[in-house]
């Protein structure tokens, strides 16, 4: 893992209310987050995430994406865009041992907080397996491989 993309998620817990903005360039998006090139962002995407401190100890986190992630389509291979508005939730506790984790709560024993591991997980939720690149995508001829959606074909009866 690239040493430079890590640190940039390393934060010290906060102590009131602190905002952090991580930016992924397309390079690092293509070489660390989405290796299958399935699915790839053009301009810097923003990983925003607000972390509040509760007590000592005890924080939470609020992460939203901000950018545009592109896919290809599943039925075409086509250029389809993908809407990263969701807002994602975690809570983070100090714990001097290991403890197992749960959806809701995740247990830090470092002076940093790694928010990489929040990163990976919520960007992978928001690439979808199936992708269209309109509703009424008409797909590729089995027969010949044209797209229908650009011409037509004399196999046109036979789509994928």
């Amino acid at each position: 893992m690239n040493n430079k993309l890590t640190r940039r998620f390393q934060v010290a817990e906060p102590k009131e209310t602190q905002e952090y903005k991580i930016q992924i360039y397309p390079d690092e998006y293509e070489k660390y987050i989405d290796t299958s090139k399935e699915s790839y962002i053009e301009e810097p995407l923003f990983f925003i995430v607000n972390l509040t401190r509760l007590k000592k100890g005890y924080f939470n986190a609020e992460a939203s994406f901000e950018g545009k992630l592109f896919t290809y389509c599943s039925r075409c291979r086509d250029k389809a865009s993908v809407d990263l508005n969701q807002v994602f939730k975690r809570a983070y506790k100090y714990s001097e041992y290991e403890q197992e984790e749960t959806e809701d709560l995740i247990f830090y024993n470092t002076v940093y907080i790694d928010l990489f591991s929040f990163f990976l997980d919520e960007i992978s939720l928001v690439i979808p397996s199936y992708n269209l690149c309109k509703v009424d995508c008409k797909g590729v001829c089995v027969t010949c491989g044209e797209n229908l959606n650009k011409n037509s074909c004399i196999h046109s009866k036979n789509r994928v």
